[in-house]
Parts: C-alpha cells; sequence; structure tokens
C-alpha cells in the first residue's frame, strides 16, 4: 500500500509537469494563428498588436514568414526583421522550453527568408542558431513535444544537403538525416494537436521537393483538404503539390477553391501556377495571359526568369517566334 501510495504521489507530480512542458496556445492566440494558417497573416497580426507571451510571438513571426514568403516585399522585409531583432533580444536570456521552440522556429524562419532573398550568409548563420537551441531544448526539456518539428525541419535540411558540401556542417557541429527528420515530423502530427496541421503541410512539402515522393505529399494533403476543405494553406500546398505530379486538373480544382475563399494576402504566385497548369493543358494564349499577369504585379525576384521563360515557351508552341525570342531575351536578364 506505501508503495502504491508513493507511486500514486509520484505520478500526481509527474503529470502536471510532463504537460506543462507541451505548447499550447489559449483561445484567443489560437485564433490568431488558424488566421495565419489561412494566409490572414495580416489579420492575425492585428489582434496581437504587442506579443506578450511566447505563443503570441510565435504567430506574429510565423504570420509575417507566411507574408514575406508569398510576397518577397523587401521593404516589409527590413521592417519585419526589426520585429524580429526585437523579439530575439526580449527572449534570448529566458530559458523555457517554449522559449527555446520559439526561439528555433524564429531562426528557422528567417533563416528561409534571408534565403530566399538572396542573403545566404545571413541565411546560414540563422540555420546554425536555430540547430544549437535545438539541441539546447532537447537537452534540458526531453519531453517536449513541439520542438521535435523545428528538429525534424532542421534534420531535413541537413540530410538533402549533397555530401560534397557534408564536411562543412561537420565542421559546424551540424548532423541530421532525412530519414530521421521525416519521423520526428510524424511523431508530432501524431502527438500535438496544436501544431498537427502546420507539421503535415512540412512533412508533404519535403516529401515531395526532398525525397521526390510527390505520391506520399499527394496522400497527406488529400487527406487534410479532406478534412478541411475551406484551409487557405492545404489548398494552396496542394495545388503546388498536384502540379509537380504532373495532376494539372486537380491542380486547377484546388487552385480554383484557394481563390475563392482566400480573404488574405493577395497571392500573385497563385497567377503563375495558373500559367503552369495552362502549359501543362497547352492552352498557350491562358498560360502567357496568366505568365504575364504574376510578371505585372508580382514583387520577388523568384520564378520571374521562369516565367519569361514559359512565356517565351508559348510564342514559340504557338508559332510566333518574334515574341519568343523577345521574351527569351528578358529570360536572360530578369530575375534570378
Amino acid at each position: 500500500i506505501k508503495a502504491s501510495l508513493q507511486a500514486c504521489f509520484f505520478l500526481f507530480v509527474l503529470v502536471p509537469a510532463t504537460r506543462a512542458q507541451q505548447w499550447h496556445f489559449d483561445d484567443a492566440t489560437r485564433k490568431a494563428y488558424n488566421l495565419v494558417l489561412n494566409l490572414q497573416a495580416r489579420q492575425a497580426c492585428a489582434l496581437i498588436p504587442n506579443p506578450a507571451t511566447p505563443q503570441q510571438a510565435y504567430v506574429v513571426s510565423l504570420a509575417h514568414a507566411v507574408e514575406l514568403g508569398l510576397t518577397e516585399n523587401e521593404k516589409l522585409r527590413e521592417q519585419y526583421e526589426q520585429t524580429y531583432e526585437n523579439l530575439v533580444d526580449r527572449y534570448e536570456k529566458k530559458q523555457s522550453a517554449d522559449v527555446y521552440f520559439l526561439l528555433a522556429e524564429m531562426h528557422l524562419q528567417w533563416a528561409f527568408i534571408y534565403l530566399k532573398a538572396g542573403h545566404e550568409f545571413d541565411a546560414a548563420l540563422s540555420l546554425k542558431e536555430g540547430y544549437a537551441l535545438v539541441q539546447a531544448c532537447k537537452q534540458k526539456f526531453p519531453a517536449y513535444t513541439a520542438i521535435q518539428k523545428t528538429s525534424g525541419i532542421l534534420e531535413i535540411i541537413i540530410g538533402a544537403v549533397p555530401e560534397k558540401y557534408a564536411w562543412v556542417l561537420s565542421l559546424m557541429g551540424i548532423h541530421g538525416t532525412t530519414t530521421s527528420g521525416m519521423q520526428q515530423l510524424a511523431a508530432v502530427q501524431i502527438s500535438d494537436a496544436e501544431l498537427a496541421l502546420e507539421t503535415k503541410v512540412w512533412h508533404a512539402l519535403a516529401a515531395a521537393f526532398v525525397l521526390q515522393e510527390t505520391w506520399r505529399a499527394m496522400q497527406t494533403i488529400s487527406a487534410l483538404i479532406a478534412q478541411d476543405s475551406t484551409n487557405c494553406l492545404a489548398l494552396f500546398t496542394g495545388a503546388v503539390l498536384a502540379l509537380k505530379n504532373a495532376e494539372s486538373d486537380q491542380a486547377w480544382v484546388w487552385l480554383n477553391q484557394f481563390n475563392l475563399l482566400n480573404k488574405g494576402l493577395p497571392v500573385y504566385y497563385g497567377f503563375y501556377l495558373v500559367g503552369e497548369i495552362c502549359l501543362q493543358r497547352t492552352e498557350y494564349d491562358k498560360a502567357i495571359e496568366a505568365y504575364q499577369y504574376f510578371l505585372k504585379h508580382y514583387s520577388g525576384v523568384n520564378y520571374v526568369k521562369d516565367a519569361h521563360f514559359k512565356t517565351g515557351l508559348c510564342y514559340l508552341l504557338n508559332g510566333d517566334t518574334s515574341q519568343a525570342r523577345a521574351a527569351f531575351a528578358q529570360a536572360r536578364h530578369a530575375g534570378k
């Protein structure tokens, strides 16, 4: 009896501590987070004008990362970078599982932002900072599930680095494998309901673009859309993955659903996708129109070169060699 009472007391003490180690949104912050996952980044930030908790800071940082990822707006990047640095300064001396997760995620988000902007050195530093925070969190809070999301993405990135550059990562003390990364993302999907949707999207993207298992990615995203056919992030990701899998009809369906539902950021990259779909369907005039709309409104540099090239390709397939030559000439100089 004494042993049983001791065991019960141990569990009474342990279980609340274990639960306290898990990432959790309050109702108001969860509402803002769900807006971000519907690509309503600015509406989400409006609900959290002054982030006061790690969870609120995470939502604001994610909203900024989503907006910069979709728009590549340089002026906004400078503005949001100041917010990022202020949040890092505020939390870097605090030590809790939630803080480690927040900082690791922010560094990972900005590694992507810097990389897309062509700032490779800053991206590498952010990646290294994120990796160090993940390792520290795992060591101090081994039962903390959420960190596996960050760790999984990092390991997938590290594992995808070509072997001839692996020595650089070893020199920096960075190690990881794609297999381990995918396993960690799968574990978060099962055990952490708060981050499940976001993690499933990451899992699908990694399967398609790193492992080249697009069929696997399509299974994941199709299940997500079946579960919630109104989520803009899932629909948009589904359209991208369907196109990669040469399923232009399915991509068209999901992209149309996305356009009907999207009440957030104007996603001009979507017009690039429309061009890709029309090109696959041999609807060359419609493809040219979509690529030109994308080029006129998009403020970034990625996909610009390809949009010019595909425009030239459409003109060529239409038999207009003069316009094709002009578009190919633009492709040589515009974008990246």
